[in-house]
């Protein structure tokens, strides 16, 4: 590859990058460059080119603050930065911004532009240019701050008269200019180090990288009229929580108290319920469900106690339980953040509906991608009994969600939350085909470790769910009842789904209650304790937890896939390896630990060493190494399982976008273990096979997929769910 040129551009505007992304910024009216600065020699001389400046500024005030640097004035680009387009221009996330400025700004434009950014992310590096400085090159390194104030200063502006560069009086735009350079001088560091360690990754993660940037450019569709009404029944819905929260606290609470903690906790005691320690979601949620009435909003059986009543507040008293669950739950609604993904949407989309650079390449440490403004990842589960589609429905039908018809259906803000990726849309006279890979992270981990009972569950087609609640209670006359199911759970299936997810990576006692709480229930509800769970896990599984042992009164489990990993990384930081563990090999190269995975993709664990560690009351060897965003971590062997299992699941959903993109229907998004792409609805059965088709690193697999399509893209299915397993309906 020729030397690329190192580029960064300052912009000022009065839109908002944050929240209407790089397309929408570039192409705004009142954008404009302040300062551009480059380097065509790897970092040894430096250039900056200030626009529409007048008269060039003293000699002197060049040399105090660009000493050394190529200076250019004027309002066309320079002859030499022009000149450098036959050569690729490498900028710190330039997919996202500097390549969509700079397309509006100049007719001439290099042969390719290369992010450094995903890069980085992918040799274990943090993704902001300043942390990355502060990573590599210690604690003073990182951007010019006089300038980064100067420049936090100026870039906001108001209309496009006042967002003109000459506006920024010239010492301040100099100040930028030193700022701009030095980011240069900071990416031709990166650039040096990634060099050397970055392009590695095999040929087919080239292809992701390749086609990720195309799913941003691209985009996804987005309904407008569904979103507009959408933020119009959430602030409906949020100002009915508000005075239904008025009037069932008799004024106590009002809509500014709703986000003080104190003033909500000060208020449950004066109810009886003493200090409350938490609000968080989850617990709340959970005190809501066991003490909530079925209709409640202080006119529907709740009793409303006078104010100056003597008693009230003298201790809760149980006809004013289903009251406090109902202000608890109010203000759930209250502060949601639909308004906010929502009104995020509205910001992102361009003039042709389409919303850009949702997906974040490589936004996990293992690989996963992670999305930014929508935040397609969050997107919220519709709650049980809530049916996406009868909402739909009424909206086309009268092309609004009126709040007194949404509220005949469900909960106007559980309406708003539901239909949150609804907003999604495919593009015109074709469907948003969608498939789930089932189970995938269970999956591998049974195939990484061998074990064998667990994948013949899988080839069968069996409920592993089931088989662990068979387990951990035993005979059919201890299992739970079935009681009401949860999503599409039962309780019995609960008692067996937890410990499968919540102990596959080494999760104990805390790992299995947290995760319960999420799902709104309790082991001990059906007789059973926390540590009933994890220890049927490990006995179901011996060849991922390994052989039971006992020692000191106290039961241990020795030699499965998670020691196995563990016992692989000490033996290469410390031998350097490979060091093989069925597909997945460690090795270390110069200072960090390289796990390939069986894709042939490599994870960085940067200046990974060994180091003694105190753990369940025994001393011994751990890895510790430079996580890109905790800082120095400690090793163990559920993380190295966690780590290799999700990053090779990653691998196979990457396979399946690269699959549908071949066979003309290409991705507009993927979504934890989902895909989403738009197309004639002829083409399902092409879409379901190509996402269940196994890559050819992972044999005798059995990726199974379940598959919908629809008019939006839907947790349910519009119409019939299908399942493919290997590329065929099942």
């Amino acid at each position: 590859m020729q030397t690329p040129v190192l580029i960064d551009l300052e912009t000022r505007s009065a839109c908002d990058l944050r929240k209407e992304g790089g397309y929408n910024y570039a192409r705004h009216p009142s954008t404009r460059l302040m300062t551009v600065a480059w380097s065509a020699d790897g970092g040894d001389s430096f250039a900056v080119w200030i626009p529409e400046t007048g008269s060039p500024p003293p000699a002197v005030l060049l040399d105090t603050h660009l000493p050394g640097v190529r200076v250019y004035f004027g309002d066309t680009v320079p002859d030499e930065l022009h000149g450098l387009s036959r050569r690729p221009w490498v900028a710190h996330n330039a997919l996202s911004f500097d390549a969509l400025v700079w397309e509006q700004c100049s007719e001439v434009q290099p042969v390719e532009w290369i992010d450094s950014y995903p890069h980085a992310l992918s040799i274990g590096l943090p993704g902001g240019l300043d942390r990355i400085a502060k990573v590599l090159w210690g604690p003073d390194a990182g951007k010019d701050k006089a300038g980064k104030l100067v420049l936090h200063n100026a870039m906001k502006c108001d209309g496009v008269k006042d967002c003109e560069p000459e506006n920024v009086p010239i010492v301040q735009r100099l100040l930028i200019a030193k700022y701009n350079v030095q980011d240069v001088r900071l990416l031709a560091d990166l650039w040096r180090v990634l060099e050397r360690e970055a392009f590695k990754q095999p040929e087919e993660e080239q292809a992701v990288l390749r086609l990720d940037k195309a799913i941003n450019a691209r985009g996804v569709r987005l309904s407008r009229p569904l979103i507009e009404s959408l933020i119009t029944l959430d602030v409906q819905a949020k100002e009915d929580a508000i005075k239904k929260i008025e009037k069932l606290t008799n004024g106590k609470l009002t809509a500014t108290d709703l986000t003080k903690r104190n003033s909500v906790i000060d208020w449950l005691d004066f109810m009886g319920l003493g200090r409350w320690k938490s609000l968080k979601k989850d617990v709340v949620a959970r005190w809501v469900d066991a003490n909530g009435a079925e209709d409640g909003d202080g006119e529907d059986g709740i009793a409303i106690p006078d104010e100056e009543d003597e008693e009230f507040g003298a201790g809760i008293t149980p006809p004013d339980l289903p009251r406090v669950a109902r202000v608890l739950e109010l203000r759930s609604t209250a502060l949601r953040v639909t308004g906010g993904k929502l009104k995020a949407a509205l910001a992102s989309m361009a003039d042709d509906d389409r919303a850009r650079n949702l997906l974040v390449y490589w936004g996990a440490h293992t690989g996963r991608a992670s999305g930014r403004r929508i935040q397609p990842h969050n997107f919220p589960r519709p709650k049980p009994g809530v049916s996406e589609w009868a909402l739909l429905d009424l909206f086309h039908k009268t092309g609004r969600l009126d709040f007194d018809a949404v509220s005949a259906l469900c909960d106007p803000s559980d309406a708003a939350s539901a239909l949150l990726r609804c907003i999604l849309i495919p593009e015109e006279d074709e469907v948003f085909m969608a498939g789930d890979l089932s189970q995938i992270e269970a999956r591998m981990l049974a195939y990484l470790a061998g074990d064998r009972p667990a994948m013949k569950l899988f080839w069968d087609g069996e409920d592993p769910y089931m088989v662990m609640a068979q387990k951990i209670c035993g005979p059919k006359e201890r299992w739970p009842d079935e009681g009401v199911p949860y999503k599409k759970h039962s309780y019995r299936q609960l008692v067996g789904k937890v410990p499968e997810l919540a102990c596959g990576y080494q999760g104990g006692e805390r790992a299995l209650v947290s995760y319960c709480a999420m799902l709104g229930f309790r082991m001990e509800d059906f007789g059973l304790t926390p540590l009933d769970g994890v220890l049927a896990y490990r006995r179901l599984h011996p060849a991922i937890a390994g052989e039971e042992k006992t020692y000191d009164g106290r039961v241990y489990f020795r030699g499965g896939l998670w020691d196995q990993y563990n016992d692989a990384a000490i033996l290469a930081c410390a031998r350097g390896g490979p060091v093989p563990v069925g597909p997945v090999d460690f090795q270390r190269e110069g200072k960090h630990l390289i796990v390939i995975l069986p894709s042939g993709r490599r994870l960085t664990y940067r200046n990974a060493e060994v180091e003694s560690q105190l753990r369940f009351g025994k001393e011994g060897p751990c890895v510790r190494f430079d996580h890109p965003r905790f800082g120095r971590k400690a090793g163990y062997p559920g993380l190295w399982a966690e780590n290799i299992v999700q990053g090779s699941s990653r691998d196979v959903i990457m396979y399946g976008t690269l699959r549908t993109d071949a066979i003309g229907l290409p991705p507009v998004l993927h979504v934890h273990d989902e895909i989403g792409s738009s197309g004639k609805k002829e083409r399902f059965d092409d879409f379901c096979s190509a996402i269940s088709s196994c890559p050819p690193w992972l044999p005798d697999f059995p990726l199974d997929a379940e598959c919908a399509y629809g008019i939006h893209y839907a947790k349910a299915a519009q119409f019939d769910e299908v399942k493919y397993r290997n590329g065929r309906e099942r």
